[in-house]
C-alpha cells in the first residue's frame, strides 16, 4: 500500500500483470524469440536506468521475482493476470491462466485471476472457457486479437465466432472484457489491433464492460471518439503510463484527453509487469501534476482523489473487491538479505572485532545501505529502526501498542558476537530486547515482535474484544484463570478437578469480583 507524506493510504490494484516465461527453452520459433526482443526494447527504452533488467533475467524472471518486485517493492496491494497465450510462439504458452493460477494459489488475496478464449477454437474453446470458469471463478477475460493461429493472424470482436463467444461471457457472467488494443508488437500484424470493432461491439453488449488496454495507442483518437460514445467502454493504462518518465508532455496530453473524453471513473492503473515495474509508475504518477496550461485548455485536473480512482477505486468497483475488507488482510511482512547491500565480491556482511577479541561483528555500511532502500519504501514519516539487542529496552505490551501506530518498522536482526556499535549509534532509533537471555541471533526476537505488533490491527484476531483485559493489557498485568466444559474433570477414581462454584453462578456481579480478585493489577 502507498503511504503519502501526510499518512494518507491509497490501496493500489495493478490492472495488468504477467508472469512470462520466454527463457530459449521454451521459445518455438524466431516468432516467439522476436516478441520478447520487442517487449524488451519497450522495456528498456522507456524505463529509468536503474529499472532495466539484463534480458536474460526478462525472458523468465519467475514467480519469487514477480511477487517481490510488484507486492514487496512496488506498493500493489492486488493485481490482475492478464493471460496471454502465443501459443504458435512459445511451447507451452507465454503466460497462460493455469501457469498464472499456480501462483494465484499462493497468493490468493493478492492475485485476481482472468481467462482467455479464442473464436477460432470453435465448440472446444467454449468447452474451455466454461471450464476456467468452472474450475477458477474468472470475472474477466483477456482477448489479443492479433495472436496468430495457424494461418490465422488475427481477429475481430464483430466476427460471428467472436460474438458467440461474448454471448457465452454473458451466460456465465464474465463481465469484464480486457481487449488489446495498442502498440504492435512484432510479427505481429497493426490491423488486428485497431479499435473500430470495438464500437459495435460496445453497443451490442450493454452488460459487458470492455477495458481496452493500451487505450487503443496509436489509434488514441479513434479510441477516444468510441470511448465517449459507449459508456461501457473503459481504458487501461498500460503502455500509456511509462511515458510519464520518457515524455511527461506527451504523458500529460494523453491524460488530460482521457480525462476530458472519458472520465476519472473509467481509467485504470496498469503496469503491464514485466515490461515495466510497478514502483516508479506509482511514485511518479503520484507526484505527478498537469501543467497549468494544458489544464486551462482540456479544463481538468488529474486531482489526487482522480489518482486514487485510477489507481485502485476503480478496478475494486469493477471486480467487486471491498477495499476495507482486503486492507485487515495487508499487513506487509518483507524480508531482506542484508547481503544483497554488500559492496564487495564476495558480499561479506562481518569481519573481524577491532580490539582482538574473538567472535565475528556485523558491519555497518551494508545494514546501513539495506536501512535506507527499505526506508524509500514508504513515504510516510511515521517510521521507527529496531535494533533486536540484548542491551536495549526489554518489549512491553505498552511498547506494542506504541509500535503499533507507525507505518513502518525496521527490525535489524544481528548476529554473530555482535553488531557494530556504529549501528545502533547512527542508524538505529532504538535498541530492542525480549529478555534478559542469549540466542544465537536476532532473527526470532525479530519474529516475536512482528507477531505481537500485528496483532494490534483489526481484524487479525477473531474478536476485538478478546485484546481487552489480556495479560499486560492496559491496567491488567496478568489475566484471571479461566475454565471451559468439562464443570468437573475426573481424571482417575477418586479425583475430581472443578470449576469454582462462582463461574457457573450466573451472578455476574459476583463473577466480576471474582475474577478481579484472582488477578494481580499494574501498581
Amino acid at each position: 500500500m502507498f503511504r503519502t507524506k501526510s499518512g494518507e493510504e491509497i490501496f493500489i490494484i495493478d490492472g495488468h500483470l504477467h508472469n512470462w516465461d520466454a527463457s530459449p527453452d521454451n521459445v518455438l520459433n524466431k516468432y516467439g524469440q522476436g516478441f520478447i526482443d520487442c517487449f524488451y526494447a519497450y522495456h528498456a527504452n522507456l524505463s529509468p536506468p536503474e529499472y532495466v533488467w539484463d534480458e536474460a533475467t526478462y525472458a523468465k524472471y519467475g514467480a519469487d521475482r514477480m511477487v517481490k518486485d510488484v507486492f514487496g517493492d512496488g506498493y500493489v496491494d492486488m493485481g490482475i493476470f492478464q493471460p496471454t497465450y502465443l501459443t504458435d510462439f512459445y511451447k507451452n504458452g507465454f503466460n497462460t491462466t493455469e501457469q498464472n493460477a499456480e501462483l494465484k494459489n499462493r497468493h490468493p488475496d493478492r492475485f485476481i485471476l482472468n481467462g482467455a478464449w479464442d473464436p477460432r477454437d470453435g465448440t472446444k474453446g467454449l468447452e474451455y472457457f466454461e471450464s476456467l470458469v468452472d474450475n477458477y471463478g474468472i470475472k474477466g477475460v483477456k482477448l489479443y486479437t492479433a495472436e496468430w493461429k495457424g494461418d490465422s493472424k488475427g481477429y475481430k470482436l464483430t466476427d460471428p465466432a467472436s460474438v458467440r463467444y461474448l454471448e457465452k461471457c454473458v451466460e456465465l457472467g464474465v463481465t469484464n472484457i480486457h481487449v488489446h488494443k495498442g502498440p504492435t508488437i512484432w510479427p505481429l500484424n497493426s490491423d488486428a489491433f485497431d479499435v473500430t470493432d470495438i464500437d459495435e461491439t460496445a453497443t451490442l453488449f450493454t452488460n459487458l464492460t470492455f477495458i481496452i488496454e493500451h487505450c487503443g495507442l496509436p489509434r488514441f483518437d479513434d479510441f477516444c471518439w468510441i470511448a465517449q460514445q459507449e459508456s461501457n467502454v473503459w481504458g487501461g493504462l498500460a503502455v500509456v503510463m511509462p511515458f510519464i518518465h520518457t515524455r511527461p508532455r506527451y504523458f500529460a496530453e494523453v491524460m488530460a484527453n482521457l480525462l476530458f473524453w472519458i472520465g476519472e471513473d473509467k481509467l485504470t492503473f496498469a503496469s503491464d509487469y514485466a515490461i515495466w515495474h510497478p514502483k516508479w509508475l506509482v511514485e511518479k504518477f503520484i507526484d505527478f501534476e498537469l501543467p497549468e496550461d494544458i489544464k486551462q485548455e482540456f479544463g481538468v485536473d488529474l486531482t489526487m482523489e482522480a489518482k486514487k480512482k485510477i489507481l485502485g477505486l476503480n478496478a475494486a468497483n469493477l471486480y467487486g473487491i471491498d477495499i476495507e475488507a482486503q486492507k485487515k488482510k495487508l499487513i506487509r511482512i518483507r524480508v531482506h538479505n542484508i547481503r544483497d547491500y554488500a559492496t564487495d565480491k564476495h558480499s561479506m556482511t562481518d569481519d573481524t572485532a577491532y580490539g582482538g577479541i574473538s567472535g565475528m561483528v556485523m558491519k555497518v555500511e551494508p545494514i546501513h545501505r539495506a536501512v535506507q532502500a527499505v526506508k524509500r519504501k514508504t513515504r510516510s514519516p511515521k517510521k521507527r529502526v529496531i535494533l533486536m539487542s540484548a542491551k536495549g529496552k526489554v518489549l512491553t505490551q505498552q511498547k506494542v501498542r506504541t509500535l503499533a501506530k507507525y507505518d513502518q518498522i525496521i527490525l535489524i536482526a544481528g548476529h554473530y558476537k555482535g553488531v557494530d556499535e556504529r549501528v545502533a549509534k547512527y542508524v538505529a532509533d532504538e535498541e530492542m530486547s525480549i529478555g534478559e537471555f542469549v540466542i544465537t541471533g536476532g532473527e526470532l526476537p525479530a519474529m516475536m515482535v512482528v507477531d505481537a505488533v500485528a496483532r494490534m490491527f483489526k481484524g487479525v484476531i477473531g474478536k476485538e474484544a478478546s485484546k481487552e483485559g489480556e495479560s499486560f493489557s492496559k491496567g491488567v498485568q496478568y489475566e484471571h484463570p479461566v475454565y471451559t466444559r468439562p464443570e468437573v474433570f475426573s481424571p482417575k477414581r477418586g479425583t475430581n478437578w472443578k470449576v469454582p462454584g462462582v463461574l457457573v453462578s450466573g451472578d455476574h456481579k459476583k463473577i466480576e469480583e471474582w475474577r478481579n480478585k484472582n488477578r494481580t493489577a499494574l501498581d
